[in-house]
């Protein structure tokens, strides 16, 4: 009888830990924005995929809405990137790029999020125009 009590504390433990290991929080190593020259390079690392079913990039210029701009799936590599060509197309002086990555295990997210601002020079507003003339 007392090996059956300790049998069944030992899988209830286990099943505790199991089920709360897949609902363990998300634990990004870094979230960066970089420029570069007329394009803006993000780049993450999580510490662990397990569980992450998305990542989704959203973008807001400005005082502007939030629009999604990249989907992808995690796969395997823990390191991802993405470079966001459509940026200093406006005559605006003033640019507050707000990039939100936000990571999915199955339907709840969790969001991270990274602010660049730029003043682009005349011509980096012109070379904007004439890329996005050309997609």
């Amino acid at each position: 009888m007392k090996k059956v009590q300790v049998l069944l504390t030992l899988l209830l433990t286990l099943l505790l830990m199991t089920s709360l290991t897949v609902y363990a929080s998300i634990t990004l190593k870094y979230f960066t924005a970089t420029l570069l020259g007329t394009e803006i390079r993000l780049q993450w690392e999580v510490q662990s995929e397990y569980g992450i079913t998305e990542f989704q990039v959203w973008k807001r210029i400005n005082s502007g809405s939030a629009s999604k701009i990249y989907t992808i799936t995690p796969n395997g590599s823990r390191v991802y990137s993405y470079i966001d060509p459509n940026v200093m197309k406006t005559d605006e002086n003033q640019q507050t790029y707000v990039y939100t990555l936000r990571v999915f295990q199955g339907s709840t997210y969790t969001d991270f999020t990274q602010t660049i601002s730029h003043n682009p020079t005349s011509i980096q507003r012109t070379w904007g125009s004439i890329k996005s003339m050309f997609k």
